[in-house]
């Protein structure tokens, strides 16, 4: 039976460098960026970013806080996190500029992590962030790595976007007009209830209608892929993505299924167990949903389908719905 291989889906571009081609200010006109090597008054000196321990019991730089609570030392509440005041914005151990950016130290741009400025740190070669011209095997036990843009990413959860790792230099994507920062290697919203939609997840779990996802609370949308056609055993189905990201594709028990995610698309190869005809709904697909979108979001690119014989399968459609089970 045929089967999508990598060459169907969209290749990573080849490019690999971890590099900065400019920087924006984030502070309006006349702002400018600290690029020397000293430490201002009122900064911070750790390199490293806070981890969730530390954080538990003192709200110092770099920890999460609501609008309203005191931080530790100096540090006021900002864009949820404590941050530094007292010294340039974008400067090292200093906050961030509004949009989530720094500045450089002897030429060397600095990571936004937990709204503040530390010392950026490169990946290693396999991790990811780390420079890449083609995706890796995968590794038993651990998150499935794929080359986007010159750079590996966790499949289904691209860097920068709320719950995944965290983009080069810190840099995370805003959630509902809400500024997301880097922390504890993902990027995440502070100083929200737990348990509510982009926030940490609460002892595991989130509000109705929300899953806890890398321990953060974000809502699913599932969708069926339903084929349509006379007497069919097998098909390859290549779908492309919308504005979403597949996060996980399931097969309904009656058949042996298999995919390969190259965002923006998806190829699928499925074949029924038995000598019976395959029905609509053998592949449901996951897809993060902070908008609720429609379910028009995934396409159909591509479709073969065979009869039980093996022979090309004609006149066979194949409709994206919303899911029954």
């Amino acid at each position: 039976m045929e089967r999508f291989t990598q060459s169907a889906v969209t290749p990573a571009r080849l490019l690999a460098a971890w590099v900065v081609l400019s920087v924006g200010t984030g502070c309006g006109g006349g702002c400018q960026r600290p690029t020397t090597g000293d430490t201002p008054d009122g900064a911070v000196t750790a390199d490293a970013g806070q981890v969730a321990g530390a954080c538990s019991s003192e709200r110092g730089a770099g920890c999460p806080c609501a609008a309203g609570e005191a931080c530790a030392g100096t540090a006021t509440c900002d864009n949820g996190y404590c941050t530094p005041t007292g010294c340039a914005r974008g400067a090292l151990g200093c906050g961030c500029f509004v949009d989530g950016t720094c500045g450089a130290v002897d030429g060397t741009a600095l990571a936004c992590l937990g709204n503040v400025c530390r010392s950026a740190v490169v990946p290693a070669d396999g991790t990811v962030g780390a420079a890449c011209l083609e995706s890796p095997a995968p590794v038993a036990g651990s998150p499935v790595l794929e080359c986007r843009d010159g750079e590996l990413a966790v499949a289904g959860c691209p860097s920068g976007d709320l719950g995944c790792p965290c983009g080069a230099f810190g840099r995370c994507n805003t959630f509902q007009g809400r500024a997301a920062r880097c922390f504890d290697g993902r990027c995440a919203l502070g100083g929200c209830a737990p348990g509510s939609l982009g926030c940490g997840c609460r002892d595991g779990a989130c509000d109705t209608g929300l899953a806890c996802e890398s321990t953060l609370c974000r809502g699913t949308h599932r969708v069926e892929v339903a084929i349509n056609g006379s007497d069919l055993r097998a098909c390859d189905v290549l779908l492309h993505e919308g504005a979403l990201w597949v996060s996980s594709v399931t097969f309904a028990p009656e058949v042996l299924g298999e995919f390969v995610h190259r965002s923006p698309d998806v190829a699928v190869s499925l074949v029924a167990r038995e000598d019976a005809a395959l029905t609509g709904g053998a592949i449901t697909l996951e897809m993060r949903d902070e908008t609720n979108p429609a379910a028009s979001q995934i396409t159909v690119s591509r479709l073969h389908c065979y009869d039980r014989l093996g022979r090309p399968a004609a006149g066979v459609t194949a409709q994206i719905q919303q899911a029954q089970r």
